[in-house]
């Protein structure tokens, strides 16, 4: 490692610690003699680069995991299951009502949850059908 990249690793640390400017260090950097002025704007430039490089970084999100594909498969392995629960809730009711009478609201809450369930399923359905054109 030579001097330059070594004080550049120094700098960075040092700066990571406190809050020091790039005139500060070229300042310091010229007073020590240590350096020419064309290795002192090297190591300038590579500390903004750095700190740049650090600002560009882009910030990762913890629910884009939500975004993912694999929740996509997921929540419609689930909204099969539900849709087939709905179905089996749907024809329940109707074999009650055979036999004695079924408050409304009973029958009103399963179309509702086998509504819900097929408008979901099919959301992910259609994420899961772009997913798969795009990558074709």
């Amino acid at each position: 490692m030579s001097r330059v990249d070594h004080k550049i690793s120094e700098l960075l640390e040092e700066k990571s610690k406190q809050e020091i400017s790039i005139s500060a260090i070229r300042r310091s950097l010229t007073a020590d003699a240590e350096f020419n002025d064309e290795e002192v704007s090297i190591i300038c430039k590579a500390i903004s680069d750095a700190e740049l490089s650090i600002l560009n970084k882009p910030k990762s999100n913890p629910l884009s995991f939500f975004n993912g594909i694999f929740f996509a498969y997921f929540l419609s392995l689930a909204f099969i299951i539900l849709t087939i629960l709905a179905v089996y809730a749907v024809i329940e009711v109707h074999q009650l009502q055979k036999v004695a009478e079924v408050p409304s609201k009973i029958i009103m809450w399963r179309y509702f949850l086998l509504a819900g369930s097929l408008l979901f399923l099919s959301r992910n359905l259609y994420r899961i059908i772009t997913h798969l054109g795009r990558n074709k």
